[in-house]
């Protein structure tokens, strides 16, 4: 073993020593201060350490490979030793000089860091207890607001309650006086009502029965349209009759025009050329038209100059389930009265159909020929239809135009969709057994819309219907199962 070999192992081991030392000594305070300290300070700190020992240990060691090889250890004298060992000794105190500055740097650089690190705990804690008093101070403002505004709807609701109360008498008071004042101006817009209702119907059956009477008394067909005409003025302006003949319609006779200057007499229009009259006598049921060529044709739209467009009421007049005339009307200033003309039309044609033993009239001359009626059942003259319709109050008459609607409807609807069953019918009289099912059902509806309403008198239209439309004016043709109508007589049901 080289004389040398010791030095160099101690060198080596101190060292390794320093650099476990200092590596040991940063460690424990790279975390607390490696956010203030350059990057790579370690790394750069052993890179200094390990460059000035491997410079000494390669100096050293090509000393000693020099001595060693040219076999001059052992003749170089003492001095040259000394010189050697002093230099050594001053790279190594160099080194160690190194070391406490590098030392002393990290010191100042830790101190300066907990330093900062001081600051910044000390500015953090400012903030915090000035973030805590602002939070105080605004919980404060908070709870003092809602204090406050709460003791301001404590007072305002104590407010309003008492406003509210006030509000309430003083209504109450008001619709305390309203009332009683209410039901004064009530009762006496009622009987006032009551008592025009009772004069207007009034006013309205004695027209209406008096009309009623000179139809059922008419023994010629002028004394009829005359009737029929000074019936229905008082309800509109304009009123005229119009015979059906055949495909054509004739103006018998008018009211509320000039006849001569307008030319009544010589008015005749196809049906084809007037479809609102058309119209009319194709359902058997009251029509709402306009006074136009387009409607009545030029001739009629032109009876009353300067009027075209004028509304019109057509009230067809049925006799033997065929339309014999119509009942042609104009509104005036008044409201004209559909119900009452309708009765009065209804009215009109019975009068024709129950009087065919009256006067006999040519056809060229009237409506209808009055033919002999047949033997009718006993009723009591005082009890007549004509009578009951007259005597009835407006809207009873009113009802009376709707029974005798739905009649119609019904008994057209066993025409049109069981024409075979009614044809079959009526060659083995027995129309009622071959649509037991439909007039049951009809009877049963008119029944209860009709009769069972508490009117006090109601006559069986579908009766009527059933026995002129079906049968052909012959109750026979029903067959000996037919019930009979529901009310016998004006009043009586059955």
């Amino acid at each position: 073993m080289s004389v040398h070999d010791p030095i160099f192992q101690t060198l080596s081991e101190a060292k390794t020593s320093a650099r476990d030392q200092i590596q040991a000594a940063w460690q424990l305070q790279v975390d607390r201060v490696q956010d203030a300290l350059t990057t790579g300070w370690l790394q750069n700190l052993e890179r200094i350490f390990d460059e000035r020992f491997a410079d000494i240990e390669r100096q050293v060691k090509a000393d000693l490979e020099n001595a060693q090889e040219r076999g001059r250890l052992e003749s170089e004298s003492r001095e040259v030793w000394r010189e050697r060992v002093a230099e050594l000794e001053s790279s190594l105190d160099a080194a160690l000089s190194d070391r406490r500055e590098a030392l002393d740097a990290r010191e100042e650089l830790q101190k300066q860091h907990e330093e900062t690190l001081m600051e910044h705990a000390a500015a953090t804690g400012a903030i915090a207890d000035k973030d805590t008093y602002l939070e105080r101070a605004l919980a404060d403002q908070r709870a003092e607001y809602a204090a406050a505004l709460q003791l301001r709807e404590a007072e305002y609701q104590g407010s309003l309650e008492s406003k509210n109360k006030e509000l309430e008498e003083a209504l109450a008071v008001k619709e305390s006086e309203f009332s009683h004042k209410y039901e004064q101006v009530a009762l006496r817009a009622r009987d006032a009502i009551t008592a025009a209702g009772r004069s207007a119907s009034r006013e309205l059956s004695e027209r209406v029965n008096q009309a009623a009477r000179r139809l059922h008394q008419a023994e010629t067909i002028d004394q009829w349209r005359s009737a029929l005409l000074d019936g229905a003025m008082p309800f509109s302006q304009v009123a005229m009759v119009f015979r059906i003949s055949g495909k054509q319609a004739v103006l018998e006779s008018a009211r509320g025009i000039d006849a001569n200057e307008c030319g009544v007499n010589e008015c005749e229009v196809e049906l084809q050329a007037a479809p609102a009259l058309e119209n009319a006598v194709e359902s058997q049921d009251t029509v709402v038209a306009v006074r136009t060529s387009s409607e009545f044709s030029e001739g009629i739209a032109n009876l009353i100059p300067g009027t075209s467009g004028a509304k019109v009421y057509l009230f067809p007049i049925v006799v033997q389930q065929k339309v014999a005339a119509v009942l042609y009307t104009e509104p005036g200033e008044a409201p004209l009265e559909p119900s009452a003309l309708e009765l009065l039309a209804t009215v009109a044609g019975l009068a024709l159909t129950l009087r065919r033993t009256a006067n006999e009239v040519k056809p060229a001359e009237g409506i209808v020929q009055i033919e002999a009626l047949p033997p009718a059942p006993p009723v009591d003259p005082a009890r007549s239809l004509a009578n009951l319709l007259a005597s009835l109050s407006r809207e009873d008459q009113e009802l009376h135009g709707r029974a005798q609607r739905f009649a119609r409807v019904q008994v057209a609807e066993m025409r049109l969709y069981k024409s075979n069953l009614v044809k079959a019918g009526r060659e083995n009289s027995a129309l009622y057994p071959a649509l037991r099912a439909d007039i049951d059902s009809a009877r049963d509806a008119y029944r209860t819309q009709f009769l069972g309403g508490g009117q006090k008198e109601m006559f069986d239209y579908l009766h009527l219907e059933l026995v002129s439309a079906l049968a052909s004016n012959d109750e026979s043709l029903l067959g000996q199962d037919y019930p009979g109508p529901l009310a016998a007589l004006p009043g009586a049901t059955r």
